[in-house]
């Protein structure tokens, strides 16, 4: 029996994300044929989908969480519960770390509203949103739906909100969330002449040299313009400012 290809489907009320991964065609043309530099362009999309909220199947997915990967390009959507809002912009922020640490900047827009989205489609107004408010945001950051009053009114950590003439966003670049519970650290606690490590300067730290290897980088690629090279100036400033001043401190 033929499929019917005009079968009746219903928008849900989903939590959207739209990704962008800023300078995608230099990644493409510098990884060559180079196996390490590919597989290290294939952990971004396998770094989304491990996403605290996003990651669940099967049985336990009672929220319907998905996620559709394309080129330079990521939707990960899930049932809206008001509940899991902190914890999946937390997360979003750990993803936005992790790529830097990769040497990846990323840019998302943020939404609720109606989507369909299953293994093999994914449309609808929310969709659209949200890559309008990626587009848009100019910066590697998350950029906040403010026409919805949960994403406008987001309890997280303070500094982590801001607006400028770019609209509404959560900076994940920020020491109070690297040393936040929220922010797990993989690097392991040492002690030198007694005195235990600082792990979470640490890891701001090679957030710091990460994110400026990204703007060197940028900077010397002869296909970047002067707005490429400011977005990735953008978190390498706002890195560098808060680590001189806990170096200096």
């Amino acid at each position: 029996m033929e499929d019917d290809f005009s079968d009746p489907l219903s928008y849900e009320e989903r939590f959207v994300v739209f990704f962008d991964v800023l300078g995608w065609k230099s990644h493409i043309k510098n990884a060559s044929d180079d196996p390490d530099k590919i597989g290290k362009l294939a952990s971004l999309p396998r770094m989304m989908k491990h996403m605290e909220g996003i990651n669940h199947e099967g049985l336990d997915n009672p929220l319907k969480s998905q996620m559709t990967s394309f080129s330079d390009c990521c939707v990960l959507s899930r049932i809206y519960d008001e509940t899991h809002l902190p914890n999946l912009m937390y997360g979003l922020c750990r993803v936005f770390i992790g790529a830097a640490l990769q040497g990846f900047l990323l840019r998302a827009g943020v939404t609720i509203g109606k989507l369909y989205h299953d293994k093999n489609l994914v449309f609808g107004p929310a969709l659209n949103r949200a890559h309008y408010l990626e587009s848009n945001a100019r910066y590697p950051r998350i950029r906040l739906d403010t026409e919805i009053e949960l994403l406008k009114d987001l309890n997280l950590i303070p500094n982590m909100i801001s607006s400028d003439e770019y609209g509404t966003f959560i900076d994940p670049y920020q020491f109070d969330f690297i040393k936040s519970k929220h922010c797990p650290n993989p690097i392991p606690k040492q002690e030198f002449m007694g005195i235990e490590t600082d792990t979470d300067f640490t890891l701001f730290t090679l957030l710091l040299q990460n994110l400026e290897l990204i703007l060197t980088k940028t900077q010397n690629d002869k296909c970047s313009s002067e707005k490429i090279i400011d977005q990735a100036n953008w978190p390498y400033l706002r890195v560098k400012e808060q680590h001189t001043k806990m170096f200096n401190t």
